[in-house]
């Protein structure tokens, strides 16, 4: 058998010894040729130990670029924001003196979003909210001031989560995390009152 007929094989497990200068000339199915010099097959040496390093791996490529692409992870928000799951792992900073509204996505597993103050609210504050008005926030935050006042707003039962209109200062934040059914906060203010979970 020919060597050009061997090489149409799906599969070729035969071998070949190439001189210092030979040539392998490689046509795809659209005629598009391609020549590989015996130096750029030595480069290829000791690839299947390199492919081997990446059995076992189940992530998605997209599961790949959440978490090695560092680009995506930060967001500046100024106006209303609906939350994906895409964006899992997300830092947002709250940015508007009005304040908005972020919506988050339905629960699932491993879900978790950063929210900071980098702009004090002066009207409304911001809101993190669940979606569908589901009574799913539980958790606390912590307050750094210190008085006789009950210090740490907790939750078991809350749909939305106010960092508060000219109370939340630059700073103040909330991480919220889902178990697949809930979400869990924790977070920190400056002020009694910056950080406000209710129910409607």
């Amino acid at each position: 058998m020919r060597l050009h007929e061997k090489l149409r094989k799906p599969l070729v497990t035969e071998s070949l010894e190439l001189a210092k200068n030979a040539v392998i000339k490689v046509t795809n199915s659209s005629g598009v040729a391609k020549e590989i010099s015996a130096t750029e097959l030595a480069a290829l040496d000791g690839l299947d130990a390199e492919l081997a390093l990446l059995d076992g791996i189940t992530a998605t490529a997209a599961e790949l670029n959440q978490a090695a692409d560092i680009s995506g992870m930060f967001e500046v928000v100024t106006a209303t924001n609906g939350i994906t799951a895409a964006e899992n792992g997300k830092t947002f900073f709250l940015s508007a003196a009005a304040g908005f509204v972020s919506t988050l996505p339905a629960p699932a597993v491993g879900l978790r979003y950063t929210f900071i103050v980098s702009l004090a609210p002066t009207s409304n504050g911001y809101d993190i909210a669940t979606n569908a008005g589901a009574n799913i926030i539980k958790g606390l935050a912590f307050e750094a001031e210190t008085d006789d006042q009950d210090d740490g707003p907790t939750d078991q039962n809350a749909d939305n989560l106010n960092l508060a209109a000219n109370v939340a200062v630059a700073g103040d934040n909330v991480t919220v995390v889902s178990d697949g059914t809930s979400w869990f906060f924790t977070g920190g203010s400056a002020a009694d009152g910056g950080i406000v979970p209710s129910t409607a």
